[in-house]
């Protein structure tokens, strides 16, 4: 065959080629527009949406200059050491904070402002009369803000693995960093979601804005400074034991569950009234709770340490008083669809009540668990001899416990008690509840602060009696050796036995609403919709 033939078959097959290619790629776009179809359908919108605004554009621009002119300068700057020392450290540390600022603040923010601009403009009704369910909006905005992580993701990864090929800084290292940064954005931006959805008033919208730039950019804080410090670390990184990977382990589980709360809760803000907000939450909260024990007693039997239950019982308290304050501040009224699903059996009220929505039953159910974990870390300090290396924890430290659980039923039931007190509660929606949360312990801390400070003239005094309602300062001082007034704990206790007696009898109608047979239109109704 002669060149001139040769070149005449190339040619002729050049269209068969371009053809089949065509063909293939005609395929697979068919494919990925079926599957779209299958997809969020508020994710599609909110996706075109975001990638088509201009605060994206910006951002996305910014981010490419950043990571270029970083990529010059970091290696100028390392010049010529960079040839023969481990130099990838630097390099990297400046690649993180470029991608960390717009994953942990902007995403988070837009998020945020994508669902409360609904809320502010009414367009979020036209939303809810489709046939899409609150948690289906929900997750939708939340698929959108991770889409956007994507594209960031996709501008900084490869720069920071190429600090890999520069020395000083494994693989895992990287991922783990990328890993964890990814899953905090996700948090971050679910928890926006939540915030938007606690009102619908453009006042309380402004006053949610502040608070959530404020908690982004102090929680962005303290992310950087624990990578910096994971930095300085980074050579006795545990990656061979078992306890590392447990303690990840541990970690995810309980991501797991607090974003499941954090979506749950947001979806049940932004359902519609007569739904039931507030079991799924329930659920969820308990389960974090049995996975907390699981844990706490793990790491308490392997470090040989009863300490370490003791610390974790004072964060769970703390936890716990949050979900407290959405749980207390639900409405007392159940709808005949929420008693529709209410358990029927003797053994399933009296067990399950406490799942039911009410401010009652669920201050009921915040204090249960308090008291729960109270009872399980006593639990494990009697069996500490048994697993513990001898050293035993201060009788002073189960005081401070005592006190915390104290405090924590005195405080959630008198913000209750306060709250359902004031007249049309339910048009101020969760915020009210959260400003009252806070405001009565603030003052329970600030009023005998003021008042010892003005009778002795000094407000760097002792502790003394006066402080009985400043909790802040009883739980450091109890927990510093001790308090030297010893009736403290006795009126603590007594007060918060007194206002759990108040709550439980003002839940009395929550707790004994019964169950109604579902209508035989409404059995209807569902059976058509199947």
């Amino acid at each position: 065959m002669s060149s001139s033939d040769a070149s005449d078959a190339i040619i002729v097959a050049d269209p068969i080629d371009e053809s089949k290619t065509r063909s293939f790629l005609n395929q697979v776009e068919s494919v990925l527009i079926n599957l779209a179809d299958y997809l969020n359908p508020i994710l599609v919108k909110e996706a075109r949406q975001a990638l088509k605004s201009r605060s994206f554009t910006f951002t996305f621009t910014a981010l490419l200059i950043c990571a270029w002119g970083w990529s010059f300068l970091g290696t100028i700057a390392q010049m010529p050491r960079i040839y023969y020392a481990p130099s990838g450290l630097s390099l990297l540390a400046g690649y993180y904070v470029i991608l960390a600022v717009p994953m942990l603040i902007i995403v988070p923010y837009s998020a945020f402002r994508s669902l409360s601009s609904e809320r502010e403009d009414g367009t979020y009704e036209l939303l809810s009369i489709t046939t899409l369910s609150s948690r289906q909006i929900v997750t939708g905005k939340l698929g959108s803000a991770i889409l956007q992580m994507i594209v960031y993701y996709s501008v900084l990864a490869p720069c920071m693995t190429f600090t890999f090929l520069l020395r000083g800084v494994d693989m895992f290292t990287i991922f783990m960093f990328l890993f964890y940064t990814f899953l905090a954005s996700i948090l971050f931006s679910a928890i926006g979601l939540m915030m938007a959805s606690l009102s619908a008033a453009r006042a309380w919208q402004m006053l949610m804005t502040v608070v959530l730039l404020f908690a982004l950019v102090f929680g962005s804080f303290v992310w950087f400074v624990g990578f910096f410090e994971i930095l300085d670390e980074m050579d006795r990184a545990p990656y061979g034991e078992s306890g590392f990977w447990i303690g990840n382990a541990a970690l995810l589980s309980g991501y797991a569950t607090f974003l499941a709360i954090v979506i749950l809760v947001a979806a049940g803000q932004n359902s519609f009234a007569g739904d039931n907000r507030s079991t799924r939450v329930r659920i969820a909260i308990f389960i974090q709770a049995i996975l907390f024990a699981g844990w706490v007693s793990y790491g308490a039997v392997t470090i040989k340490e009863e300490i370490v239950a003791v610390v974790m019982s004072f964060f769970a308290f703390a936890t716990l008083f949050v979900y407290g304050i959405f749980l207390t501040g639900e409405s007392g009224v159940m709808s005949p669809r929420v008693k529709r699903s209410l358990p029927k059996s003797f053994l399933g009220r009296m067990l399950f009540t406490w799942f039911n929505p009410g401010s009652g039953t669920g201050y009921i159910f915040s204090v249960c668990h308090a008291v729960g974990i109270f009872l399980f870390t006593l639990a494990l300090s009697e069996l500490g001899p048994a697993w513990a290396n001898g050293r035993a924890v201060p009788g002073y430290m189960y005081d401070t416990m005592f006190l915390s659980v104290g405090y924590f039923i005195f405080y959630l039931g008198l913000s209750r008690l306060v709250l359902i007190m004031v007249p049309h509660r339910e048009q101020y929606g969760p915020a009210l509840p959260f400003l009252l949360h806070i405001m009565i312990p603030f003052l329970g801390v600030a009023i005998p602060f003021v008042i010892q400070g003005i009778t002795q003239r000094m407000i760097g005094s002792q502790y003394s009696y006066l402080q009985v309602t400043n909790w802040m300062w009883t739980l450091v001082q109890s927990a510093d050796h001790g308090l030297p007034v010893d009736f403290v704990p006795g009126i603590v206790g007594s007060a918060a036995a007194l206002v759990f007696v108040i709550n439980l009898i003002s839940a009395t109608r929550e707790i004994e609403a019964v169950r109604l047979d579902t209508p035989d239109r409404v059995k209807e109704d569902n059976e058509a919709s199947k």
